[in-house]
This record gives structure tokens, sequence and C-alpha cells, in this order.
């Protein structure tokens, strides 16, 4: 049975999404930066079993993408910094928060609740529980074709 986190991610405090497509080989925001600053953000800390780690944008030198990690020295000096999360991380958010992680299939875009900025912190566990929910075939199709 695959571990219920409805109540984990998201909060409920922040209503709006990000979009996140494949950018380099791998799945990163694509909203603006401005999305980074403020009380809900777009999600940019993971931990996925042992994987601990942050997405940067596009731009690491953009000023918000800087107060964010200004803010929260901790967390930045304990994750690995990368352009964005790999086909297992991905796999393993949907599984995860199937609820959450919204794919549109026609084009390889998902998108994703904000999060409060001080989930930062934290980070969102999206290590899948010990019987995790199968990736649709279309979803599997999607993630791995337009990650190679």
């Amino acid at each position: 049975m695959a571990i219920d986190r409805s109540s984990e991610f998201p909060s409920g405090v922040c209503t709006a999404r990000s979009n996140w497509q494949v950018v380099g080989g791998v799945w990163k925001p694509v909203d603006p930066t401005s999305m980074l600053s403020g009380a809900c953000i777009y999600a940019v800390h993971f931990k996925n079993g042992d994987r601990n780690i942050i997405v940067q944008p596009q731009d690491a030198s953009d000023s918000n993408f800087l107060a964010l990690k200004a803010d929260f020295p901790e967390a930045f000096a304990s994750a690995e910094i990368v352009d964005g999360l790999s086909q297992d991380d991905m796999s393993a958010l949907w599984s995860s928060y199937p609820e959450d992680v919204l794919f549109d299939l026609a084009t390889p875009v998902f998108s994703l609740p904000l999060v409060p900025r001080e989930q930062t912190a934290e980070g969102v566990d999206i290590t899948p529980g010990p019987d995790p929910t199968p990736l649709p075939p279309e979803l599997q199709e999607l993630i791995f074709r337009t990650s190679k």
C-alpha cells in the first residue's frame, strides 16, 4: 500500500502551481524566478532516499535564487545543487504524490503546487514508500522519452 502523504505536500497554504518541463535532459521549473520570492514559491528542495538535492533555475546567479540561498544556508550547504530532477526523481515524485503532479500528456510539461517558502529548509520528501504507486505507461513514456 502506498504511503498517504497528502497531509505533507502540499501544505494547503499555497494555491498557485509551477510549471516544469524537460530542459537539457532534466525536469526543471520554467516559471520566472520571481516565483522564488514571497511566501509561496515553486519547490526547489527534494529528498529521494539518500539524495538531497536543490534544483537551481537556469540562471543560478538570479537574485531571487541567491536570496533563497541566503535565507536557508543549512539546506543549501547540505544539498547537491542540480540542474533539474532526473528521470528517477520524476518517477519518485509522481509515485509519492500522484494527485499533486499534473501532467499535460500533449506536451512534456507538468505542474506542481507551490510550497511555503519555509519548506525549503526541510525539502519535499519524494522517496517512494515500500509499495509505490506504479507509473502509468503513458507517463513513463513521457518522462523517459523526453528526458533523453
